[in-house]
């Protein structure tokens, strides 16, 4: 009896310690870790899915706000910053991300942002006032409050519910479908809906959340195979590597392209796409891939793009470059079904569109043209010759269009094609290699394809003064030999078969002919072009300093991607000074006595005079269409709040004030209160489409006046013009022409005085080396 009793209280005290233990631990992982409970939303989820309702992932890293969870660096922290941020949280309470989200949690939210719990009862059927306030949410019934509140956040980004497949995760943060690419989707596992198709809610390109499971029955089309042996497959899905076991006599090699029939995570069937084509790749649409000699082939729905050569890669149809053969594409019933790009470019030729005269158009009615030399004319299978100075006309209706394209090649690399229908500062322009004349919906496109240093021949005058000699050019050529390279890969007129047009857009070219010392310049500087950590940068330049560089952030990109592109005086003391608080900004550029290279031109400092009526009459017909142009970068003042709506006036100005600068003192926002609105409008180029106007007069530095519809640069200041104490009217302060990021290329006309043109670009561009890619 003693035996059995004592046994019976160690058991007891042992169930009571157990008892305890389990307790705590069941508390720590509802409090510490996240909750993988799906029945119930934790503080993480709530807080991403709310913040996404408002802005985009990017927006809130970007974000200057407290960081209340020091030493976390889990996913959720920056959205539960955000709702910080954004007041709803409730102030003073620190939130953990693995704890529930209760019905209190709901009115914090609620009250800060105006909603009527009325009215999101009515929407959802829940009695949401009869909750207490600890009272936890359920996973369904938060989706159901979820879909109620979202407008009242941001009514033009609302997302939708979508059916995607989902691979698994990419990586930490994001989860990969099968259909659509990449969704960025902080804290959800992807493992769990592995080879699933789902409905999601999606929005900007961020899943938000699965509601449901829709089938366990998918296709993955044109999948690329790594390796099969023993029945083992091994396949590379929108950037995951995938197993499965496959029970097949089939011939599987190494780079084929598979659709593959999946069930319940099991391969069911395999189809394999053999039949294959290549060729130099005339131009790219989302309908079709036009291909030397095969003519325009059509994309299958669920087209991919691999790179096989390094690293495999999913790359993007915007990498196929025309121009080009770096790609075999696999056919498959009379489409394209994938495209595997497997040699990297050796960039030595540049397409260039020629626009029409005054630089208003890529779109031209008929093409009229002749050549110094013989040349051919051919269309189709067809080749017909001309001998030099016989004109050709092109139009919708010429023969010559039969397959929607004709090349004009000289018999002779020295004989040049000049195109008499258009009119540069040089009269009619002639051009090197071959033109491609090519019928669209909008009209007739013209091409230009030529090496790219011959490209440069006539870039390179056109860009930088000859006056400024010879080492100026060679700065010039290296330059524009880095922005022409990055363009071809940039590919953004690949739709019409071309790398760049031939205006200021991206380089000015042929506009003024050719010229020795360019030409020298260019062949003495042969493939050379800037290059940081080993990759080609985008040398960026502009005309005129206000005697300060800026960074990259001008763009709202991360300063850090452009290291190279830094914040310094054009002058040789090349120091950092911080010019982003007004006091500090206007006294550097009202300095008389301010120096830099190019101080002596006339852009260096700058005016203008508006009276009341005129500046707020410039700003109310410019409003609509900055807003139409870049929404989010035109804010309007709503409920205590800037928010993007459409707007069209702001009335009579009453106060321009800028509220924000970046480095170098460039306006990065700019509030203007008028009598019938508010509006913050941010980005450098935005406040000087903004305010330009061609009945704006410019007051340069030499005198002489300046009129467009732009502003010289977004180095400036507003300062009032009062008359008995009311306003009149504003003065508008500025100093630089061009968005002054990179090189000044006025500042090298006396930078060569002292300096070679290697010293001059390692100035402007930090930290690079100068590489040949050819």
């Amino acid at each position: 009896m003693y035996r059995s009793g004592k046994l019976e209280k160690i058991l007891i005290l042992g169930g009571i310690v157990f008892s305890i233990i389990m307790i705590m631990v069941i508390v720590f992982l509802v409090r510490g870790g996240m909750n993988d409970d799906k029945d119930t939303v934790n503080y993480g989820m709530y807080a991403r899915m709310i913040s996404l309702a408002q802005v985009s992932s990017s927006t809130i890293e970007n974000t200057e706000m407290d960081n209340h969870y020091d030493g976390d660096d889990g996913w959720y922290v920056k959205y539960m910053n955000y709702m910080y941020y954004k007041k709803d949280f409730e102030a003073g309470k620190h939130k953990k991300a693995g704890d529930y989200l209760t019905y209190g949690d709901l009115k914090v939210l609620f009250d800060n942002r105006n909603i009527k719990t009325d009215d999101v009862e009515e929407m959802t059927g829940l009695a949401i006032r009869s909750k207490k306030s600890r009272e936890k949410i359920s996973f369904e019934n938060f989706v159901l409050i979820y879909d109620a509140i979202i407008p009242y956040f941001d009514i033009e980004r609302i997302g939708n519910y979508e059916e995607v497949t989902i691979c698994g995760n990419y990586d930490s943060h994001n989860i990969v479908t099968g259909e659509d690419g990449i969704y960025e989707a902080d804290g959800i596992s992807g493992d769990e809906y592995r080879d699933k198709k789902v409905n999601a809610f999606i929005k900007d390109g961020e899943l938000i959340y699965v509601k449901a499971v829709v089938s366990d029955e998918i296709t993955y089309n044109n999948v690329y195979v790594t390796e099969y042996s023993d029945n083992e497959l091994r396949v590379y899905i929108e950037g995951i590597n995938r197993e499965y076991k496959v029970d097949t006599d089939s011939q599987i090699d190494k780079g084929s392209i598979a659709d593959l029939y999946i069930t319940d995570g099991t391969v069911t069937q395999i189809h394999l796409k053999s039949d294959k084509i290549d060729g130099k790749i005339l131009s790219v649409t989302d309908e079709y891939i036009e291909v030397e000699k095969y003519g325009k082939v059509p994309l299958e729905e669920n087209f991919n793009v691999y790179r096989s050569y390094g690293e495999l890669k999913m790359m993007k149809k915007s990498d196929i470059l025309v121009g080009y053969d770096l790609q075999e594409f696999v056919v498959a019933n009379g489409k394209i079904c994938a495209a595997v790009i497997d040699r990297s470019l050796t960039a030595s030729n540049i397409r260039v569109l020629i626009m029409s005269s005054g630089y208003t158009s890529i779109f031209h009615n008929n093409v009229s043209l002749t050549c110094t030399g013989g040349f051919s004319v051919n269309y189709g299978d067809i080749t017909e010759h001309y001998d030099a100075n016989t004109p050709v006309t092109v139009d919708n209706e010429s023969r010559y269009l039969t397959e929607g394209r004709v090349k004009i090649v000289p018999d002779e690399e020295s004989s040049r094609i000049q195109i008499n229908s258009v009119a540069r500062s040089q009269g009619i322009p002639a051009y090197r290699g071959d033109i491609e004349i090519a019928r669209t919906e909008s009209g007739l496109v013209i091409i230009n394809e030529l090496p790219l240093e011959q490209y440069l021949y006539s870039v390179v005058p056109s860009e930088m003064p000859v006056r400024y000699g010879e080492e100026a050019q060679k700065v010039q050529a290296v330059c524009a030999r880095s922005y022409a390279y990055i363009q071809i890969l940039n590919n953004s007129y690949s739709m019409y078969g071309a790398h760049v047009d031939d205006s200021v857009a991206y380089q000015v070219y042929n506009n003024i002919n050719e010229q020795d010392i360019s030409v020298k310049a260019v062949n003495e500087t042969y493939g050379e072009v800037l290059k940081y950590a080993g990759d080609v940068i985008e040398a960026f330049y502009y005309s005129t300093s206000c005697g300060y560089a800026s960074d990259s952030g001008i763009w709202n990109d991360n300063p850090d991607s452009y290291p190279y592109l830094t914040g310094h005086t054009i002058n040789e003391m090349n120091e950092k000074k911080d010019l982003t608080d007004e006091v500090s900004f206007r006294t550097f550029i009202d300095n008389p006595d301010a120096t830099a290279y190019d101080s002596d031109f006339a852009f260096f400092r700058w005016d203008a005079v508006a009276g009341i009526g005129d500046i707020s009459g410039i700003v109310n017909s410019n409003i609509n269409a900055r807003y139409k142009a870049a929404k989010n970068s035109v804010r309007t003042l709503k409920d205590g709040e800037f928010v993007s709506i459409p707007i069209s006036t702001v009335g009579t100005i009453t106060n321009i004030e800028v509220t924000k600068r970046k480095t170098g003192g460039i306006a990065d926002e700019v509030k203007i209160t008028g009598t019938d609105n508010t509006v913050l409008v941010s980005g450098e180029y935005n406040i000087r489409a903004l305010f330009g106007d061609e009945s704006l007069v410019i007051n340069k530095k030499d005198k002489t006046t300046y009129s467009a519809s732009l502003l010289p640069s977004a180095f400036i200041y507003f300062d009032p013009i009062l008359n008995d104490g009311n306003l009149s009217g504003y003065m508008i302060k500025g100093g630089g022409y061009g968005h002054g990021v990179g090189m000044s290329q006025n500042a090298v006309s006396k930078m060569v005085e002292t300096m070679n043109y290697r010293q001059i670009l390692e100035f402007f561009y930090k930290e690079t080396n100068i590489e040949t890619v050819y």
